[in-house]
C-alpha cells in the first residue's frame, strides 16, 4: 500500500499536502523559481525603493492620525506560545490601551511576532477596528477578547483520527479553488468560530486599512522548512525586508535570507491569501498542524515563524533601522512593547542531566532545548545597537508571563484551562509588568 501511494504521490496522481488557502496550485505555468538569481531580482535596489516608497506613504498617512507634530512610534512584538501567549497577548494589550486612555492602538503602526502571540495581536487589533466602525462596543470588546483562548486542540486531534488517517479525502472551495479538508482545515473552522467570522478576510481586504494607516500593519512570518529563509506576509510588498543590514555604500549586499510573500506569489494569487491561513501558517508547530506547501519550483513548504523568530523582534528592528531616516525626522520617541509568553533569559527552565540517558541525548537536542535563547542572545545585541543608535528615543518595554507556582506554569498549547487563564491574568499583576504598565502610560501623557 505504501509503495502504491508513494508512486500516485511521485506522479503527482495523489497529493495529500496541506495548502494555503487562496493561492493558486492549479496552474503549473508560470510558478516562481525558488533559487538564489530569482530571489536577488526580487530584492533589487529598484524594488527596494518602490515598497519603501510606499511604505513611507503609510507612515505618513499614519501620522496625519497622531495628535502630535513629531509623534511617538509603537511596534509590538509577540512571542509564539500557544494559546497562553494568545491569552497573555490581548489582556496586555488591552491593559495598556485602558492605562494609557485608548492611545496604544492608534499610535501602533507594526505587529510582528509568532504563533499563539501573533494569533492574539490580529485578535485584538480586529476587536479595535470593530469598535472603530460601531460595530461593538467597548463592553463587548471586553467581553469578545477572551474568545480567542478558546480550544483549538480537540479538533484538531479528532479530525486527524478521523478524517487525515481513516476517511477518504474530502473537499472544499475557498476563492473558486479547491482544497483538501485535513486537520489544517479544522483549525481554521475552529479559529473562524471561536472569532465570529471576523478574521475571514483576505490580504488583500486588509489592505485599504492599513494603507490609510487607521489600524496596525501586520507581518507574519513562516519559515521555509528548506533552507531556514523566511516568509514575509504583509498586506503590501516588503521587499526591502528580505536582505538584513549592509554597509552604507551597498557595495556587498548579503543575499536574501526571506521571501516577500506578495512579490513571490503574485502570479498565483497571492492577495487572496486567507487571513486564517497566514496566522496558520505563522503558527504551525510540527505534527499539530500539517506543514503548508506552496506553490514555487522547487516546491518549498513553511512551518511555525517561531523557529526564525519567535517574539516578532527581528521583523520590527529590521524595519526602524531602514526608515530610521524617516523615523529620526518625523518621530519623537520609539516605543517597542515586546511580549513574551516566558520570562527572558530562561533561567526557568534550564537544561538539566538527570540520568545517563540525559548526557546520551544532550548533544544531539542541544539546539532545540536552546534555540529560543540563541534568538534571544542575538536579539539582544540588536536592542543594544538601537539604543545607541536611538538614544533616549528609543525606549523598549517588556512584558511577561511569570507563572505564581513555577511547576504549575499554563501549558504551551492550543488548549488552556480556566486555573491557567486565571494564572496568566495574575501574572499581569507582579512588580515588573506592573512597572512597565506605569512607564509606558507615562511615555504616553
Amino acid at each position: 500500500v505504501f509503495i502504491i501511494i508513494n508512486i500516485f504521490y511521485q506522479q503527482k496522481i495523489l497529493d495529500p499536502r496541506n495548502k494555503a488557502y487562496g493561492l493558486n496550485y492549479a496552474s503549473k505555468n508560470a510558478l516562481p523559481l525558488y533559487n538564489k538569481s530569482t530571489l536577488n531580482a526580487l530584492a533589487s535596489p529598484e524594488n527596494i525603493t518602490t515598497d519603501s516608497l510606499a511604505f513611507i506613504a503609510k507612515l505618513e498617512n499614519w501620522k496625519k492620525h497622531q495628535p502630535l507634530e513629531k509623534p511617538i512610534l509603537v511596534m509590538v512584538c509577540v512571542s509564539g506560545g500557544g494559546a497562553r501567549a494568545a491569552t497573555f497577548t490581548v489582556n496586555v494589550l488591552r491593559t495598556i490601551d485602558s492605562l494609557s486612555q485608548q492611545k496604544l492602538m492608534p499610535a501602533t503602526f507594526l505587529m510582528s511576532g509568532a504563533s499563539g502571540g501573533m494569533m492574539g495581536a490580529v485578535w485584538y487589533r480586529t476587536l479595535y477596528n470593530q469598535k472603530r466602525l460601531g460595530h461593538i462596543s467597548n463592553v463587548q470588546m471586553q467581553k469578545f477578547l477572551p474568545d480567542i483562548s478558546n480550544d483549538l486542540l480537540n479538533p484538531l486531534f479528532s479530525t486527524f483520527v478521523a478524517r487525515d488517517l481513516i476517511t477518504p479525502p474530502q473537499y472544499f472551495w475557498y476563492k473558486n479553488k479547491k482544497y483538501i479538508k485535513d486537520r489544517g482545515y479544522a483549525f481554521e473552522q475552529r479559529l473562524n468560530a471561536n472569532t465570529h467570522g471576523w478574521l475571514n478576510t483576505t490580504l488583500a481586504d486588509n489592505r485599504p486599512l492599513e494603507d490609510s494607516g487607521i489600524v496596525p500593519n501586520l507581518m507574519l512570518n513562516a519559515v521555509i522548512t528548506r533552507d531556514g529563509r523566511k516568509v514575509i506576509m504583509s498586506t503590501t510588498p516588503a521587499r526591502f525586508m528580505m536582505r538584513p543590514a549592509s554597509d552604507s555604500n551597498g557595495t556587498n549586499l548579503p543575499d536574501p535570507d526571506g521571501v516577500d510573500f506578495i512579490s513571490f506569489f503574485k502570479n498565483q494569487d497571492a492577495e487572496q491569501l486567507g487571513m486564517l491561513s497566514a496566522i496558520r501558517m505563522n503558527a504551525t508547530f510540527p505534527y499539530v498542524l500539517p506543514n503548508v506547501w506552496l506553490p514555487s519550483d522547487p516546491e518549498i513548504d513553511v512551518m511555525d515563524a517561531g523557529f526564525r523568530d519567535n517574539t516578532g523582534l527581528e521583523n520590527s528592528l529590521r524595519f526602524l533601522y531602514f526608515f530610521r531616516t524617516w523615523i529620526k525626522n518625523n518621530c519623537s520617541k520609539i516605543v517597542l512593547l515586546e511580549i513574551r509568553d516566558k520570562e527572558q533569559g530562561g533561567w526557568d527552565t534550564p537544561v538539566e542531566s538527570n540520568s545517563v540517558l540525559d548526557i546520551v541525548t544532550k548533544p544531539a537536542l542541544l539546539t532545540q532545548n536552546n534555540l529560543f535563547r540563541f534568538q534571544e542572545y542575538a536579539q539582544l545585541e540588536q536592542l543594544q545597537w538601537f539604543k545607541t543608535e536611538y538614544g533616549a528615543a528609543f525606549q523598549p518595554i517588556l512584558f511577561q508571563y511569570a507563572p505564581h507556582n513555577k511547576t504549575a506554569a499554563a501549558s504551551l498549547s492550543f488548549h488552556i484551562t480556566q486555573r491557567e487563564k486565571v494564572d496568566l491574568l495574575a501574572s499581569l499583576k507582579n512588580a515588573e509588568n506592573s512597572a512597565a504598565f506605569a512607564r509606558f502610560t507615562q511615555l504616553m501623557k
